[in-house]
């Protein structure tokens, strides 16, 4: 049944002990709606860490954050009954770092003093974006963005940032070395090894070439395979392959 204050099921807003009063869960809506209601068991512990009373009509702000260092303004709506949270850039905000429809961001404000100004977000399953590909030129961005994905071989946020330096250090070197006119358009490629490929809990980095013709557009395809020693994975012990393939002239 659903709570007719906050819209969540009543079962969440009754006895919620797993949930400590500190985390709730929301779950994006078409068009990512920008106000959203905080469910009741989770209002007294967050009206109390912005210190606005339960019953006061009234209006603020917070920085919702994410553990990889991001945050957003967000405007704190209270009423009587029930409390409203969003912001005016929801959209972007979510567009920029690829969140999608019906996607569930869970939120936790418990972890900190009630003098810290911020709530945590925790996007740690969330496959956004690094910090490093906003700083990056947009011919970067571009590649990044293009980049093949086989199954079972999507980069969290922390491994992104070396495929964000990785593409970025290729096109610095044929731009200032003036080598991109030997090369035609390229994309990144990225593969999940398994337990397998693995010797003594290493590996190390190894760069095999492939050369072979292709007679139909008269071209020489060079296609080079980087491994590089990947981040320790949570349940599953993978390392990532990643194959960047170039066109050479």
């Amino acid at each position: 049944m659903e709570c007719t204050n906050c819209f969540h099921t009543r079962d969440l807003c009754v006895g919620n002990v797993g949930l400590e009063n500190g985390c709730f869960y929301l779950t994006l809506l078409e068009g990512f709606k920008w106000m959203a209601c905080i469910p009741c068991f989770a209002r007294p512990n967050l009206l109390r860490k912005l210190k606005v009373a339960m019953d006061k009509g009234t209006g603020t702000t917070a920085y919702l954050c994410t553990k990889e260092g991001f945050s957003f303004k967000t405007t704190i709506l209270n009423e009587k009954d029930r409390t409203y949270f969003g912001c005016s850039n929801w959209g972007a905000f979510a567009k920029a770092y690829k969140f999608e429809e019906g996607m569930a961001i869970h939120f936790d404000f418990s972890k900190y003093s009630d003098s810290h100004p911020d709530i945590l977000v925790d996007l740690e399953n969330i496959p956004i974006l690094p910090p490093s590909y906003f700083l990056a030129p947009k011919t970067t961005q571009e590649i990044v963005d293009s980049t093949y994905y086989t199954a079972d071989s999507v980069l969290t946020w922390e491994e992104k940032n070396y495929l964000v330096s990785f593409v970025d250090g290729i096109e610095c070197f044929t731009n200032t070395h003036n080598d991109g006119k030997n090369y035609a358009s390229y994309v990144p490629l990225v593969h999940a090894l398994n337990k397998t490929n693995i010797q003594n809990k290493c590996l190390v980095r190894i760069i095999f070439s492939f050369i072979f013709s292709c007679t139909l557009h008269k071209l020489n395809i060079v296609l080079t395979i980087l491994l590089l020693c990947s981040c320790n994975r949570s349940s599953q012990d993978v390392l990532y392959l990643r194959l960047w393939m170039a066109m050479v002239r």
